[in-house]
């Protein structure tokens, strides 16, 4: 089942908008709580994310110690923030989830990530509880 979602993000990476490609960049960031990425749950702690490395719309998010990883499709929404700003990661939290949601960059873009199929099954099971997006600075 993993190759098979290799396959499927190798194949959506080569019908990717040719703009995406130049969108690579390195960001860490000091998560402080579990979140959920690519039906992982990953720990708080520190993280490297890297767009742009492995596959053209794609970013990987790895420990700082690189034993725990997740891969997700990037989606331009937007231009970024004036480019003063830090880059940030929003989370969107259900009840005791967090998920990894957008990724903005100064100067460049507002990303989302494709994680449509867990946020959705959490936010409906948690649909009488409250909702609400959650931002982590991070640095280049």
């Amino acid at each position: 089942m993993k190759n098979l979602a290799l396959v499927f993000v190798f194949c959506l990476a080569s019908v990717i908008p040719a703009h995406l490609a130049a969108q690579s960049f390195r960001l860490t960031a000091n998560i402080p709580f579990a979140f959920v990425m690519d039906g992982k749950t990953m720990p708080a702690g520190e993280y490297i994310l890297e767009a742009g490395t492995f596959a053209r719309g794609t970013v990987m998010v790895r420990s700082e110690d690189r034993k725990l990883g997740a891969m997700a499709i990037l989606a331009p929404v937007a231009a970024g923030p004036d480019e003063n700003a830090a880059p940030r990661l929003t989370f969107d939290h259900y009840a005791d989830q967090y998920f990894l949601a957008q990724i903005s960059l100064p100067g460049a873009s507002l990303f989302e990530l494709n994680t449509a199929g867990e946020e959705h099954k959490a936010g409906t099971q948690q649909a009488a509880n409250h909702h609400e997006t959650v931002t982590v600075l991070a640095t280049r």
